[in-house]
């Protein structure tokens, strides 16, 4: 197998393992905030609705002005730092982490492989919600998580069959 096919599938992978885990720490982030704050909060439903409106109006045949553009990315921001001061700050990071790390990963495998790879924050998410949250964990679950373990293992050995002809 490639080096550069190997660098790519880790990297896929440990961008899961940081989902996962950042997943579990905006459910702790989630738990202790205060929810009548959340959803009294004008000006996160104004955020979300401008980021509503002008995704709808930037990725369909609708012209957008540059107005819309900067009303998008200012939604953007204002949603983000919510969730920073609001929620979970470490959250936040560990989620831009996993996500350019996810990204990273496209320089050097295919989308079709890399996005799949990082099915593995489920596995991480789940086990630590069993571990540490204390949440439930069915023998449906345990299957599910197997099957997404088996999943991946089988895309990546039919991935490695492609690559390894290219040498």
């Amino acid at each position: 197998m490639h080096r550069k096919f190997n660098v790519g599938v880790i990297l896929a992978i440990v961008s899961g393992i940081v989902y996962g885990i950042a997943s579990v720490a905006f459910k702790q982030g989630i738990e202790i905030a205060n929810y009548s704050s959340l959803i009294t909060d004008k000006g996160l439903w104004l955020a979300v609705l401008v980021f509503v409106v002008v995704w709808l109006s930037l990725f369909t045949r609708f012209k957008s002005s540059y107005i819309l553009k900067i009303a998008f990315i200012v939604s953007i921001v204002y949603i983000v730092l919510f969730m920073i001061f609001k929620i979970s700050f470490s959250a936040v990071v560990l989620v831009v982490i996993a996500f350019l790390l996810a990204f990273l990963s496209l320089s050097y495998i295919d989308a079709s492989i890399a996005w799949p790879l990082t099915g593995c924050k489920f596995v991480v998410c789940s086990l630590i919600a069993y571990l540490l949250l204390n949440e439930s964990l069915t023998i449906i679950n345990i299957f599910g998580i197997a099957m997404i373990l088996l999943g991946s293992v089988f895309l990546v050995q039919g991935a490695e069959r492609v690559v390894k002809p290219l040498k």
